[in-house]
């Protein structure tokens, strides 16, 4: 039997879901680092060319992007999991660098002035393509513009099934799971069921 949701409570407090979370890196104006964890996130397009995140425009990240018009999407392992948390909290002076403030190590990014986080094991380097507003949420899009990661969960001779669970075995994926504040784990996967003649 179907059931209504409750009108008077917001929609995502009444069924479970789920995204993934990501460190996103960006610099001010100055050039100071700064890092944030997002959990509204996701890859867009089949080859993975943008990518697209929910900022509340009160944030530093929102500011960096809009002035800098790029940002790194880090994508964290199980063992750095309380330093994701952490790096949820406002720090006073925003003339230090956060990163470093966290205990986590800065490098290079490839093509972008934004750093990469080492302790990250997938790294997205974007330019801004749009910022949407949406009541008290932006949406940010970014092109994808270099990728980089850990070299033993890089997919570098296929994308079948068993080659996937591998993968997700030596790094689960961490997803932030609503409502309230919770995180899982996936760590195996199973073939879609798609139809014979489908076409991607």
């Amino acid at each position: 039997m179907k059931i209504p949701f409750n009108p008077s409570k917001p929609v995502a407090t009444q069924y479970v879901n789920l995204s993934p979370v990501i460190l996103v890196t960006t610099v001010n104006s100055r050039g100071i680092p700064n890092v944030a964890p997002k959990t509204q996130a996701t890859p867009i397009g089949r080859k993975g060319e943008f990518f697209m995140f929910a900022c509340t425009p009160e944030h530093n990240t929102y500011h960096n992007i809009k002035a800098t018009k790029e940002f790194v999407v880090n994508f964290p392992t199980q063992e750095i999991i309380a330093e994701v948390g952490m790096a949820a909290s406002v720090f006073d002076d925003k003339d230090k660098d956060k990163i470093s403030l966290l205990g986590l190590t800065s490098i290079p990014s490839l093509k972008v002035r934004p750093p990469r986080i080492s302790e990250c094991s997938i790294h997205l380097e974007c330019e801004l393509m749009e910022i949407r507003d949406y009541s008290e949420y932006g949406l940010i899009v970014g092109k994808v513009v270099a990728a980089s990661g850990n070299e033993e969960i890089v997919l570098q001779q296929g994308t079948t099934t068993d080659l996937v669970s591998q993968n997700l075995s030596k790094n689960p994926l961490l997803v932030y799971i609503t409502p309230g504040q919770h995180l899982a784990t996936i760590a195996n996967c199973k073939k879609f069921p798609l139809p014979e003649k489908y076409k991607s």
